[in-house]
């Protein structure tokens, strides 16, 4: 189980660079650069993670952190010829107390499948979109739309709102929301980058560390100028990093020992604007897709539209959820996960409470298929809970074959109940429930249903969709 603070791998450096932090306006930000740069490297940061249940096990590099955190905050207006990649990320100490109000809408494209799904799967489940749209004056006083549209089972809007003193956020799958005192105050900047897709430190100190270590021989990290282009019309700086993500091979006990074992993996590329700085895209390259340094594929944020000068207005301020928000204080991390999983314990489908423990399905002999592996997770401040199943043709005894049929299944609370891309397909009675089927462009065949506050996707290879109705009728809603 992931724990508020075990986002944090080095919690006493980190707490030294938020003592240093100044409040905003205060003149201090040069004494901030200077201790930030003096003070040791970290040993080891952990990467962030995508805020979705089925690529909770799956990390997104640092890079991608760095760049979703310089989009957030741009580090005001410059005049100065094209800039190294050191003077560029350097503007980040400047990040916390000089944000250039601006308006933009951005998509995140990212294709990272979920370890514990078959891996037919990938191409139909693995891919996940996102829309983002921001409106920032400063670091208290900002509004973030985001509309989750990949995976299906997991679209969902959500609303966060800074007033200055305190930040509200909404989810509308599980209607629930959630409101933090903006205190201290680079809450509201660690917000903005949770709501951006990274859970990150808080976005001044993140960049400042990266000032640090990029062309750094002690972490083997390194950057260059590649000139500009025009992006939205803009001037932007280009800069390329790499590597993006390191492996260890074997123990080591020093930051140089480590690195000597490791092996970098990958480049980013991050068009800079060259008056605001803000990040309008960010793109990945050259990440392996299995094996040591394996990561997520086709990893693309864009700007689709930009306007700087001014930030939200006073009715996008004034917001209010749907629902009584639950007053919390920030304790190092606004989300909570938790996440489990196993193989087949030959006792049948073991699901958190409320989820549906839904049979296998028989394959064409009327064998029933075999519970090969389950899962669950979710987050306990949304209340978006999850759990999970693959199901295989063959016996206990002999094992699903390489080419063995499979069931695998998804569960997901949702309120809203099923997203409307799943009610698209053939609509079938499934016993006490309504399914909806479908066959993917792949010939993969799925079904999805809602029962109360549960929605399942199922997806099979064998099973055609008359089967998979059938399974729905006597295995999940008899």
């Amino acid at each position: 189980m992931m724990t508020d603070r075990e986002m944090f791998e080095d919690q006493e450096t980190i707490d030294r660079y938020l003592a240093a932090m100044p409040q905003p306006d205060t003149g201090c930000r040069a004494a901030l650069r200077a201790q930030l740069t003096a003070a040791p490297a970290t040993r080891r940061l952990r990467l962030p993670r995508l805020r979705w249940p089925w690529t909770a096990g799956i990390s997104v590099v640092i890079a991608a952190a760095v760049a979703l955190a310089l989009l957030l905050v741009p580090f005001g207006p410059h005049q100065e010829s094209p800039l190294n990649p050191r003077t560029v990320l350097a503007r980040a100490a400047d990040a916390a107390t000089n944000i250039t109000p601006y308006r933009a809408t951005a998509e995140l494209s990212v294709h990272a499948p979920d370890d514990s799904a078959p891996a037919a799967t990938a191409g139909d489940l693995g891919t996940s979109r996102i829309v983002f749209e921001s409106m920032i004056e400063d670091a208290t006083h900002w509004r973030v739309n985001t509309r989750i549209l990949q995976p299906a089972l997991l679209s969902n809007d959500e609303v966060a709102v800074a007033n200055g003193s305190t930040v509200t956020w909404y989810v509308s799958a599980t209607n629930r929301a959630v409101r933090y005192p903006l205190s201290p105050w680079w809450v509201g900047l660690f917000l903005l980058s949770e709501l951006q897709g990274g859970q990150v430190l808080p976005m001044g100190q993140t960049l400042a560390q990266y000032v640090q270590e990029l062309n750094n021989p002690q972490t083997g990290t390194h950057a260059r100028a590649l000139g500009q282009e025009t992006v939205l019309g803009r001037a932007a700086d280009v800069v390329e990093v790499w590597p993006i993500s390191r492996s260890t091979s074997g123990s080591c006990h020093s930051a140089a020992q480590c690195l000597k074992q490791s092996t970098g993996y990958g480049r980013a590329r991050l068009w800079i604007d060259h008056e605001h700085g803000v990040v309008l895209r960010y793109q990945q390259f050259d990440m392996p897709a299995h094996g040591l340094g394996a990561g997520p594929q086709n990893f693309l944020y864009q700007v689709t539209a930009i306007s700087f000068g001014a930030g939200p207005t006073p009715a996008e301020l004034a917001y209010q959820p749907p629902v009584r928000p639950v007053e919390q204080k920030f304790k190092g991390g606004p989300v909570t996960f938790h996440s489990s999983g196993s193989g087949s314990s030959g006792r049948g489908w073991t699901v958190p409470p409320g989820f549906i423990a839904a049979g296998p399905p028989s394959d064409s002999s009327g064998i029933p298929y075999t519970l090969t592996g389950s899962g669950s997770g979710g987050d306990s401040t949304f209340g978006g809970d999850s759990a999970n199943a693959v199901f295989h043709a063959g016996s206990p005894q002999t094992g699903p074959g390489s080419l063995s049929g499979f069931l695998y299944v998804q569960e997901q609370r949702r309120v809203t109940g099923l997203p409307p891309a799943l009610k698209a397909g053939t609509r079938w009675p499934a016993g006490t429930c309504v399914a909806y089927t479908g066959t993917y462009a792949d010939g993969l065949h799925w079904l999805a249903l809602a029962r109360g506050d549960i929605s399942v996707l199922a997806v099979a290879n064998v099973l055609d969709e008359r089967a998979l109705a059938h399974w729905a009728a006597t295995q999940v809603c008899p």
